[in-house]
């Protein structure tokens, strides 16, 4: 177990880390949200509800299984905690990023994983265009998975904690594209395990 630590500078252009077969290539994101439509989702409401913020979606259900646009934002509440994880398809554009983030007050929002090796807290599949911000993420076999399949680009990571996750942040690698232009800011980590299973260390796994 490795003690909190906390990325607080954002990183600029040209840092590089590459992990094993897969690569991250860290570059200053930039790019301000267009409209788009914002969702709601709120652990305590009454399900399955229209995921308005007078009537939130009770969990992550409609949100694993539908595409989102440039724009749109993912708003999990303030203070909730959600026992299952979230799957995002579609995507944003460098200039109108597509948005998990949190609303209302009070702590975080959290993902927990139950200590489930096979879980995963938010899975970014084959997005590009991405920002994930104000949330916290527990527990999960990994916490962030970038499942890049075709050289995805343009991730930004915001004000996050990931704790006792085996991986906090990963990007699969292998046969898997390369994940471009990450932000990481003010993202704190504690108690997060770095660890190949079976020897098997073919993917990137990161902070």
């Amino acid at each position: 177990m490795s003690g909190p630590h906390v990325l607080r500078r954002t990183i600029s252009l040209g840092s590089a880390l590459c992990l094993v077969a897969g690569c991250l290539v860290l570059l200053g994101a930039t790019g301000a949200s267009a409209s788009g439509i914002t969702y709601y989702v709120d652990s305590m409401a009454n399900c399955p509800g229209s995921g308005t913020q007078a009537s939130p979606w009770c969990n992550f259900s409609v949100v694993n299984t539908r595409p989102f646009y440039p724009g749109d934002q993912i708003l999990l509440k303030r203070g909730d905690t959600f026992t299952s994880g979230m799957t995002l398809y579609g995507s944003g554009t460098s200039t109108s990023y597509l948005t998990v983030a949190a609303y209302g007050s009070g702590p975080l929002p959290i993902i927990n994983g139950d200590d489930n090796t096979s879980s995963i807290g938010i899975d970014l599949y084959n997005n590009s265009y991405v920002e994930v911000e104000d949330v916290s993420v527990e527990d999960a076999g990994s916490g962030i998975l970038i499942n890049d399949l075709t050289n995805q680009t343009g991730y930004r990571f915001l004000n996050l904690y990931l704790s006792g996750n085996g991986i906090g942040i990963q990007s699969p690698g292998d046969d898997s594209g390369t994940a471009s232009n990450v932000l990481v800011q003010d993202v704190e980590a504690a108690g997060n395990n770095l660890f190949c299973s079976e020897g098997n260390c073919g993917g990137g796994r990161w902070i």
